[in-house]
């Protein structure tokens, strides 16, 4: 449970957007002694608890922990997503949480959340949406802006996409085909319907259960590294991420050195797509030039160490080696492997992996 909304390196420093514990109580109402210190919140239970018991606890906390796109923005989205702003249990745990929960809002601020939307009502200057989720998921996000809404619906599932208005081209039109691509080749989208949001996620995006998230960044190229290599031609991040519905959401890696049947197979798979629907005559070229482009990369990393570390690597240097091996080494095994087992039987294999609760090598 995170501290300030930014971490690690400014915990000790910043005094704005921190997130405050009130209360810890179990479920006779008895609060409980509590620390909250370096994004982990440590309870003392009252008494001691055997496994496989039932243990309820509710937190109550406050505090400024929305994310707004752009400084002094007034019409930037908000967004919870991608940190821990409500309990978390630590560790790779594929049995995720069910909730429920209530976002009010300031018009012309509309919620978007994970999960089924139970009600919408308009109020005096306000929105109140309510949601929930019966079907355990392993993380939650909240986003709010003054969105415009395009809808498509493939397969019989909605598909909509929420722009502050910097985006280009029909993104739900895209989104509804790489949808449908992908259900397709993988087998049944796990939720209801697709929310792909325009959001201040910086660079990569994300993928939550039922929602993509892709910046500004993913449609209007900027002058960085990351930005410049997730707009090579269509929106290749937004296929990344929506293969990570199945690869990360639906199908979860088992450990950290795993991390890479998580993004390495969403970035091969984006591959994929957009060599399966893009024009017919830029097919087989579009596919080429993503292996070449991968092959490339990968000489950077060649002396980084091995997949199953790379989940370990994070920081400034070891970061960019992590991004290296699963977005570009990562990628070329399992074209590798395509080629040593053929396609039918390469396909078969992830359409199986799909039905597991865990991925493991």
């Amino acid at each position: 449970l995170i501290n300030p909304r930014r971490f690690p390196e400014e915990e000790g420093s910043s005094r704005s957007e921190r997130l405050r514990v009130r209360l810890v109580s179990d479920g006779k109402g008895r609060p409980l002694r509590f620390s909250h210190r370096h994004h982990e919140l440590l309870v003392e239970l009252a008494e001691p608890v055997s496994w496989g018991d039932t243990l309820h606890l509710r937190v109550e906390t406050e505090g400024e922990v929305v994310e707004r796109e752009g400084k002094g923005s007034k019409n930037g989205p908000f967004a919870l997503a991608g940190i821990p702003w409500h309990p978390s249990p630590t560790g790779w745990s594929p049995d995720g949480f069910t909730f429920s929960l209530r976002v009010r809002t300031k018009k012309p601020f509309r919620s978007v959340t994970t999960g089924r939307v139970t009600s919408l009502r308009e109020e005096e200057g306000e929105y109140d949406l309510r949601a929930e989720s019966v079907v355990p998921v392993r993380r939650l996000a909240v986003v709010a802006g003054d969105f415009q809404v395009r809808e498509k619906i493939s397969g019989g599932h909605a598909v909509r996409f929420y722009s502050t208005g910097s985006a280009a081209g029909d993104t739900a039109a895209v989104a509804g085909d790489l949808l449908a691509f992908f259900e397709e080749l993988l087998g049944s989208y796990p939720y209801a319907d697709l929310q792909v949001i325009e959001a201040p996620v910086y660079g990569f995006g994300a993928a939550l259960p039922g929602i993509v998230l892709v910046p500004p960044a993913g449609f209007r190229p900027r002058e960085d590294f990351y930005a410049r290599y997730f707009n090579r031609g269509p929106p290749r991040r937004l296929a990344h991420e929506i293969a990570r519905q199945w690869f990360g959401q639906k199908v979860y890696p088992s450990s950290p050195r795993d991390a890479w049947l998580s993004d390495s197979v969403a970035e091969y798979l984006s591959n994929v797509a957009f060599a399966a629907i893009g024009p017919a005559a830029e097919r087989l070229a579009a596919f080429e030039s993503g292996l070449k482009e991968w092959s490339w990369e990968a000489r950077g990393c060649r002396d980084s160490g091995s997949l199953a570390a790379a989940g370990h690597l994070y920081g400034d240097v070891t970061g960019q080696a992590r991004f290296c091996l699963l977005f570009n080494r990562g990628p070329r095994v399992l074209h590798m492997l395509r080629a040593a087992v053929g396609d039918e039987r390469f396909f078969s294999i992830l359409r199986m992996a799909t039905i597991a609760r865990t991925m493991t090598r």
